[in-house]
């Protein structure tokens, strides 16, 4: 198996919010509540895995471990902290 972990780059899109507002106090506020609202709206928390199969069994014991919960607790393991 491989996985691809892929992050999502959010400076493109924060680099082209702009705004009307005459002063420069309100044009900077309204600036930045447009871009808690970007953040907001993208997934900035998800691990997006690109998962490759070598073999139709290990496809099947994933597909298992999916159904069944138990992926779903060993990536809370992996994942979470307390």
């Amino acid at each position: 198996m491989r996985v691809r972990i892929q992050y999502k780059s959010h400076s493109h899109v924060l680099s082209q919010v702009e705004s009307t507002k005459n002063g420069h106090i309100e044009r900077q506020f309204d600036k930045y509540i447009q871009s808690i609202e970007i953040m907001r709206a993208r997934d900035t928390g998800c691990v997006v895995c690109d998962i490759t199969f070598t073999d139709v069994t290990y496809l099947g014991a994933f597909w298992r471990d999916y159904s069944n919960g138990a992926l779903q607790e060993a990536l809370k393991s992996v994942f979470l902290t307390g």
